[in-house]
């Protein structure tokens, strides 16, 4: 091979060659090691970083939220609760529900009308009710719901 080397040159190189390569691979090996850990710190650093500014971002959200919440539901603790149970339990009659009827029994006699509004006033203070129209002007009984 070469001119003037010994014979044994060629594996004196061939083990020189593979003990320097060999020294190359463990400094890379060392330095990837340091490069991975490196990588795993970082990670964890921005994992909790995103996560706390995550969270913070949320909790600014939901105290908003809170206070949206309260100033809608504000007015019901203002509000004093027996106004609020009287008017729960009021009786309502929605629009339509018996008009036709009240007007087929007045008809278009003025005097029926005053007559049967007479008779509506007059069940209101005994109590019982309006009975032609549904409505009553006074507050429900126990037993009676806004539904029934």
């Amino acid at each position: 091979m070469f001119a003037g080397a010994p014979p044994a040159a060629p594996l004196a190189i061939n083990a020189g060659y593979r003990y320097s390569l060999n020294g190359m691979v463990l400094r890379t090996w060392d330095s990837v090691g340091r490069v991975n850990n490196l990588g795993i710190g970082l990670l964890v650093a921005e994992g909790c970083l995103v996560c706390g500014l995550a969270a913070l971002y949320e909790w600014m959200l939901l105290t908003q939220v809170a206070r949206q919440r309260y100033g809608l539901y504000s007015v019901f603790l203002v509000i004093p609760t027996g106004f609020l149970r009287a008017l729960a339990s009021k009786h309502v009659q929605v629009d339509g529900e018996d008009d036709n009827d009240s007007d087929s029994e007045a008809g278009d006699d003025p005097g029926k009308q005053q007559a049967q509004q007479a008779k509506q006033q007059e069940g209101d203070k005994s109590g019982e009710g309006d009975k032609v129209g549904g409505e009553q002007d006074g507050l429900a009984d126990e037993g009676q719901s806004l539904w029934s």
